[in-house]
């Protein structure tokens, strides 16, 4: 079942990359989407990775034990 999920969401990517071709790349706004879109793709996951504490607790300090898990 794993794979069907794997499939469909690269599909979905594939789908949206290839519809990149028909935005107006001279535009500074799409160029700006786009760019902001890729940085913040990379960076979050990148900072969740970075600031998880060795006991597997992520960066999310709240009183609620349901978000923090603490």
């Amino acid at each position: 079942m794993q794979a069907f999920y794997f499939s469909i969401c690269f599909l979905a990517a594939a789908v949206g990359i290839s519809f990149i071709q028909f935005a107006n790349t001279n535009s500074i706004r799409n160029i700006y989407v786009l760019g902001l879109t890729l940085f913040l793709a990379i960076s979050i996951p990148q900072y969740f990775v970075t600031n998880t504490a060795p006991d597997g607790h992520g960066p999310v300090k709240t009183d609620g034990g349901w978000v923090s898990d603490s």
